[in-house]
């Protein structure tokens, strides 16, 4: 979020393309970006203090459901990424959260992803239950549409508008 409001903006962070991360020709493989993915929900999760390691987990699981990746443009060794992570969608019982993986400036996205993650009963059955408010709540302040979500990550890159 900016520091001049409330409204919702993707969390960013940057991250580089590492060895470990590319094949023999220094192309990223599809595997690295799950790695990204992970981390742009660790990182979310930290700075929106979504109670989804801690308070709810004595009460629900949250599986993921569903992760979907779609490729743009290939990232190379050695590239500085920006990850933008938001929740495109909060359901009842689930939400989406998105990561796009874009040039460190924001001017192009390159590859983007999203994962389905849904609150379940914990006894077993693996049920369907509605989302505790305490994450509704914490995911509402990082919840907007992709495009939006990714005019103002470019504008934040950019330098035109604040960071939170």
């Amino acid at each position: 979020m900016s520091v001049h409001d409330d409204t919702p903006a993707p969390f960013l962070q940057h991250e580089w393309v590492r060895w470990r991360d590319v094949d023999p020709v220094g192309i990223m493989r599809y595997d690295a970006y799950l790695r990204f993915l992970e981390l742009g929900e660790e990182e979310l999760v930290r700075a929106s203090r979504l109670p989804m390691w801690d308070g709810a987990g004595a009460e629900i699981w949250l599986p993921r459901k569903v992760v979907h990746l779609e490729y743009h443009a290939p990232c190379r060794l050695g590239d500085r990424l920006a990850l933008a992570s938001y929740i495109g969608r909060l359901g009842t019982s689930a939400l989406t959260l998105h990561l796009d993986v874009l040039t460190a400036d924001g001017a192009r996205l390159l590859a983007e992803a999203h994962m389905v993650i849904v609150a379940a009963s914990r006894d077993g059955r693996l049920a369907k239950v509605a989302l505790p408010e305490a994450i509704r709540a914490a995911a509402a302040p990082w919840t907007l549409p992709p495009a939006e979500a990714r005019a103002r990550a470019a504008e934040r890159l950019a330098g035109r508008t604040a960071a939170p």
